[in-house]
């Protein structure tokens, strides 16, 4: 097992990667297609994703020209921005965690960055006031990060949540200047394209449970169609989160198939739509 496949492994052992094959579909926001949970397990596995491509195939993305191994190779599905790819998983992501403040009755703004201060670095996603306690102003910026890059690697295949911790320590740095500015904090929620929760995202949606049962108790479930465990809350949300998060890899192979492929080799260098994942 190399490197990479070792890196993979240690994702994928991290919580968050196989929470999907843990929901009970009790509800539509619950439900995914064959072709949804397939994919999920084919990323699990490291299997090739676009089947009518074969693994011989020397093919390049026409988005961003990726070459290595094959267009079907699970670290191009999960990162290629053909058609807009990432940016559609990001914010769906970011529409999941939209609607779990808005459940706890939190007052919460999207893409609030024309109001904030001009700080010279963009704005986060989130904008959630009295969270995670009373008083509190705090900037939310969702990210999911492809753990099996030449960065993480070396480190990732003994160690947890490697690239997931250095993005957020990058959008923490991106955007304190901007927090600090309007008295408030920012916290990054990160995923690893394989299902796995960054350390903030896991504490914040604690924080959540715990400030909704202190609202409307211990007994109140999210939802009046979740089962046990998901009537919990913290359970409810992650498994949302696993669902939205798969939903939108299955997406993004969709619009990479349907955008087509070059059978040349011969093509420049990835584009920056490759190298940055939201």
């Amino acid at each position: 097992m190399n490197q990479a496949e070792q890196t993979h492994l240690t994702s994928c052992a991290q919580e968050g990667a196989t929470l999907l094959f843990q929901v009970t579909p009790s509800e539509p926001r619950f439900t995914v297609t064959n072709e949804e949970f397939a994919h999920k397990v084919r990323l699990h596995l490291r299997c090739p994703q676009l089947a009518k491509y074969s693994a011989e195939q020397a093919a390049k993305c026409k988005s961003c020209h990726f070459l290595k191994d094959n267009i079907s190779a699970p670290q191009h599905i999960v990162n290629c921005g053909v058609r807009g790819g990432p940016q559609l998983r990001h914010d769906n992501v970011r529409d999941t965690f939209q609607s779990m403040f808005r459940s706890g009755h939190f007052h919460v703004r999207t893409e609030v960055r024309a109001e904030l201060p001009h700080t010279g670095n963009g704005g986060p996603d989130l904008q959630v006031t009295d969270f995670p306690s009373n008083g509190q102003l705090t900037l939310y910026d969702v990210s999911v990060i492809n753990p099996i890059q030449k960065q993480y690697i070396a480190t990732g295949c003994a160690k947890g949540l490697v690239a997931a911790a250095a993005r957020g320590k990058q959008k923490i740095e991106e955007y304190r200047k901007t927090a600090e500015a309007i008295g408030g904090r920012i916290v990054p929620l990160i995923f690893e394209t394989t299902g796995a929760f960054g350390t903030e995202t896991k504490q914040t949606i604690h924080s959540f449970a715990k400030r909704y049962q202190e609202k409307f108790g211990e007994d109140q479930s999210p939802s009046g169609s979740a089962v046990f465990p998901a009537t919990d809350p913290s359970v409810y949300w992650k498994h949302m989160l696993a669902v939205t998060l798969a939903k939108g890899n299955y997406a993004m192979s969709l619009c990479i198939d349907r955008a087509g492929i070059s059978s040349s080799a011969a093509g420049g260098p990835p584009s920056r739509r490759y190298q940055s994942v939201c």
